[in-house]
């Protein structure tokens, strides 16, 4: 058996999340606001592939989410956080900085579509480059006594969740932010060893 880092540098989560009314209106509980296309959204039913449940509209929200990485990633790679497909409510959801200019093209772009806007606290880049930092210093932390198994940027631009062993935990929750500086946004968790055959 082989024991391994996974470092996910941004996730394309496919979840569910609550969110508002309509365009205009007051905001989420995600603190988001939606193109005018949500208005229509409706969920078809299921499907089955080989007697298993499938969302009907996974294809087409993938096909809008790519649409929207292209538009929106690079090109606002500062404020952007990540993307996540809500089956059950029909819609791409885009996790950003708040950023004028990025509302304006979702809202412009894809008023056809259903794409809810809410906020992030951290940039991709910025997380993915706090994650590379954590996975560099591996043999650090291995040094100290703590090993982590897992490192990876939250889809949402909350932080960066760090895996380490239950033994481990409360002190990697004191020693990464000596390292990293006590605001940075990590998250430390429990996570096994990733196991391969």
């Amino acid at each position: 058996m082989k024991h391994g880092v996974v470092l996910v540098a941004v996730a394309l989560a496919i979840g569910g999340c609550a969110g508002q009314a309509g365009p205009g209106s007051p905001g989420s509980p995600g603190g988001g606001v939606e193109t005018a296309g949500c208005r229509y959204a409706t969920s078809p039913p299921a499907m089955e592939i080989d007697g298993t449940p499938q969302p009907a509209n996974q294809e087409a929200l993938g096909v809008l989410a790519d649409r929207l990485r292209t538009q929106v990633e690079q090109p606002f790679a500062e404020v952007f956080a990540g993307l996540a497909m809500e089956q059950e409510r029909n819609r791409v959801v885009v996790y950003r900085v708040p950023s004028a200019a990025l509302d304006k093209l979702v809202m412009d772009q894809f008023a056809a579509d259903c794409v809810e806007l809410r906020d992030a606290a951290h940039s991709a880049g910025e997380l993915t480059a706090l994650a590379n930092k954590i996975t560099d210093d591996m043999s650090y932390w291995r040094g100290l006594g703590i090993e982590i198994n897992m490192v990876g940027a939250s889809y949402d631009g909350s932080g960066v969740e760090v895996g380490v062993t239950g033994a481990h935990l409360e002190k990697a929750k004191v020693e990464l932010p000596k390292r990293y500086g006590a605001g940075a946004p990590i998250i430390v968790v429990e996570a096994g060893p990733i196991t391969t055959s």
